[in-house]
């Protein structure tokens, strides 16, 4: 597997919020997913938001335009997503969408994480790393943790590979 045609989800949107959400606002908000940081920007970033049409939608999920309509406005309540014009004005009820002809979607998810909150305690439970304040003071342990690594050297990482 090419660790470099994957994209990335978080743990905790799976942990947190997969029971909460309907298979039409799942399809939706992993295809937005997908097409904004599952893409560089040109510049080596990810894409923060991308457009997408209705059709557009329908065909990667199959859900009709009703369904996408209602998923969408269930997402956007749930603040898991952001809906927003050309000139980046936010789209949040369905009437504002309606008369649009390009809406860009982005997840606030990676922004807005609930998990964030939670690290300011170095304790963290469920199936994480606990880190201690001894650990965390340490500032080798520290350099390591907020290194972030390339595809290449996470997947050397995980195969146990030397990097070089």
């Amino acid at each position: 597997m090419n660790y470099k045609e994957t994209t990335q989800l978080p743990n905790s949107l799976i942990d947190i919020h997969l029971k909460n959400l309907s298979e039409k606002e799942l399809k939706i908000l992993l295809l937005i997913i997908r097409q904004t940081i599952g893409f560089t920007d040109g510049k080596g970033g990810r894409k923060k938001r991308e457009w997408l049409s209705q059709k557009f939608i329908a065909n990667r999920t199959g859900l009709s335009y009703k369904s996408i309509s209602l998923g969408i406005h269930q997402l956007i309540s749930k603040k898991l997503i952001i809906a927003t014009n050309k000139k980046g004005a936010i789209l949040s009820e369905p009437e504002a969408r309606k008369g649009c002809l390009r809406i860009f979607y982005a997840s606030t998810y990676f922004e807005i994480n609930p998990s964030v909150e939670s690290s300011k305690n170095p304790i963290t439970k469920g199936n994480t790393i606990k880190l201690t304040y001894k650990k965390l003071s340490d500032s080798n342990s520290l350099k390591k943790i907020n290194k972030r690594l390339s595809d290449w050297e996470r997947y050397c990482q995980l195969t146990g590979r030397n990097s070089n």
